[in-house]
């Protein structure tokens, strides 16, 4: 018996699990573990559906606000240092707010619904036109003649 190894037998590589431990690939996939991303996620999708074009007008209000305010703090002195403090002032601006953007959509989760809840109570208002006007009678006090 000689000692060469057996070359036609595939094995698996060093730290690999064999081709049997591998799930089936027309079985189901495995779960994922429900954490915080799904969890955000999903409140991301329910709030879609629920405030609709409303949610991308508030995000992209905070990041025209942001992007602008910082590019105009950073004309105004701002010191900014890394990557960014080499490369133009949009350029610096942009990298700022991306840095930004965990809290711009922390903000847009919390002020999405105060402003959809501001804009119903403006819509409620009930337009007062000429046909729901009425006329007071002619004997009644402070009517001229």
């Amino acid at each position: 018996m000689s000692a060469t190894p057996d070359l036609t037998s595939p094995k698996p590589a060093q730290g690999m699990a064999p081709p049997e431990a591998a799930p089936p690939a027309d079985g189901p996939a495995p779960a994922r573990p429900r954490g915080a991303v799904s969890f955000v996620q999903e409140r991301f999708k329910g709030l879609v559906a629920e405030y609709g074009p409303l949610l991308f007008v508030v995000y992209f209000s905070i990041f025209g606000l942001v992007f602008v305010g910082s590019a105009l703090a950073i004309q105004m002195g701002f010191e900014v240092k890394g990557a960014a403090a080499t490369a133009g002032v949009w350029t610096a601006a942009y990298v700022f707010t991306k840095v930004l953007q965990p809290l711009r959509i922390a903000g847009t989760v919390v002020l999405t619904p105060l402003v959809a809840a501001l804009l119903r109570r403006f819509r409620k208002a009930p337009a007062v036109t000429t046909e729901e006007v009425v006329d007071p009678p002619e004997s009644a006090p402070g009517r001229q003649r």
